[in-house]
């Protein structure tokens, strides 16, 4: 199970999709940061990671559909299942590393938040300090 985990762990690091998805990461940032511009909204959009949550799943849904479609297309599924001892492994694997993408694709969306945080003076703010709504209305 492992040999097959960095079998698909290799071909998706060889994806083109797998390098350009962190730059349309901070591509479509930029609409929620420019959408956000008064006082009240920074701190919102700061601890939404400036919409990580809207952003994530396109870009994860890209990634594993040229992953998965690639596969088929070139008919390497055939041997591939062919090859290892159970169908149930190649899928496994396949989805244990889709979602390790995932997770470093959110590691990133945090270290870019963490970035964009101290870099515009409009959105810096204390990330450590509680932020709490004292009145409602």
């Amino acid at each position: 199970m492992i040999t097959v985990i960095n079998q698909e762990a290799y071909k998706l690091l060889h994806k083109k999709i797998t390098w350009l998805a962190p730059f349309l990461i901070v591509l479509l940032m930029i609409p929620f940061i420019m959408s956000f511009d008064d006082a009240i909204s920074a701190p919102w959009l700061v601890m939404s990671s400036f919409g990580i949550d809207e952003i994530a799943p396109l870009i994860m849904i890209l990634v594993a559909a040229t992953f998965f479609s690639s596969e088929f297309k070139q008919r390497t599924i055939l041997t591939m299942l062919a090859k290892t001892p159970s169908r149930k492994d190649v899928y496994l694997a396949k989805s244990t590393v889709v979602g390790l993408c995932d997770v470093a694709i959110h590691g990133f969306a945090i270290i870019m938040t963490l970035i964009l945080n101290y870099a515009l003076p409009k959105f810096r703010l204390d990330l450590f300090k509680p932020y709490c709504i004292t009145k409602v209305f």
